[in-house]
């Protein structure tokens, strides 16, 4: 995982810095998974390196934030989870409520960002999701 950490900031996918988010707080570390496209084969590289952390995880659908649709399609393909699209403009805390496509309520979904979020942001998230 440290080699492919590394490969990321060489891409310029990782990037540390001052970044103000859409609260004005400033991070020093940015995650751009956006841009994954763009190195094919790092995005095979992420999507294997996440492959184990989703062993043993029941959910049967994937939610991705917009940054990390890319991701969410080929860590789908990979690991045959149906995938949920998301439209419009959709932010992390709405990701969940801008869901497209054929969705049945009380599915297990797996909700998949390039945020780097705390406890108290992921609880929110989740519970926004639990909503829907």
């Amino acid at each position: 995982m440290v080699d492919l950490t590394l490969k990321l900031a060489r891409a310029g996918l990782i990037q540390f810095g001052r970044f103000v988010q859409p609260d004005d707080s400033t991070w020093p570390v940015a995650v751009n998974l956006r841009w994954l496209p763009s190195y094919p084969a790092l995005l095979g590289e992420t999507a294997a390196a996440l492959h184990p952390l989703l062993d043993g995880i029941t959910a049967d659908r994937l939610l991705t934030t917009a940054e990390a649709q890319t991701t969410g399609e080929e860590q789908s393909l990979r690991d045959s989870l149906r995938r949920d699209k998301t439209y419009g403009e959709v932010r992390d805390y709405t990701a969940a409520f801008a869901i497209e496509g054929a969705y049945d309520v009380g599915h297990p979904t797996l909700l998949l960002s390039d945020v780097l979020i705390d406890a108290a942001q992921a609880d929110q998230v989740t519970a926004l999701a639990r909503r829907v």
